[in-house]
């Protein structure tokens, strides 16, 4: 992955979407586990119905849910714990924008990397906030208004539950490019996508 420093830890990609969660756990030689799970962050909130802004007891229920959906996840990963993690598009790219107003004009080739504390601080204050005033925060993608307090709630859940994480990069592209682009440098075609192209709605 570019302009991320791998050094010999695994990584761990996570791309959130509306029905489900994918993950892989990886390294450069090779892969190591993936998951897909029924997390996605529509349909949390089809199971919990939580209030505007969330209540103790929404965030509760999000992580009881959690935790149950990955345990075997935890399990896996624990022999060779990320090091890295990597989120993909989506809610990473409105939490990247939020840190750096100018992160839309960087190289979209490379990772951008967060400020770990800094993400966690956000996601805290973001999953309490109401959506009217999540609507008003300057670089806050209207499309990503209605489910962004529980997207902040589970991305700080992934954060306390591997704590091995020590470094947090955002990766514009969805996995469903990347093995796109690497079936197609596999069958020896170009790589590079349509613009405005993407495979999902996520």
């Amino acid at each position: 992955m570019r302009g991320c420093d791998m050094g010999e830890k695994p990584l761990l990609t996570v791309d959130i979407g509306g029905g489900s969660v994918e993950l892989i756990h990886w390294t450069r030689q090779e892969m190591l586990g993936r998951w897909s799970l029924d997390l996605g962050v529509a349909r949390l909130t089809d199971w919990i119905k939580p209030a505007d802004p969330l209540r103790r007891s929404d965030v509760d229920s999000i992580q009881r849910v959690s935790d149950a959906a990955w345990a075997p996840v935890i399990e896996s990963v624990s022999s060779r714990p990320p090091g890295i993690m990597v989120g993909t598009s989506g809610a990473f790219n409105t939490l990247m924008t939020l840190q750096d107003h100018h992160a839309h004009w960087n190289n979209s080739r490379l990772a951008d990397e967060f400020d770990r504390e800094q993400l966690i601080a956000r996601c805290g204050a973001l999953a309490l906030k109401p959506m009217d005033e999540i609507r008003r925060i300057e670089g806050m993608h209207p499309d990503r208004v209605q489910y962004m307090a529980v997207a902040c709630t589970l991305i700080e859940y992934l954060l306390t539950s591997f704590p091995s994480v020590e470094r947090v990069f955002r990766s514009r592209h969805t996995l469903a490019e990347g093995v796109i682009c690497d079936a197609a440098e596999k069958s020896g075609r170009s790589t590079v996508l349509p613009a405005g192209w993407k495979p999902f709605k996520d």
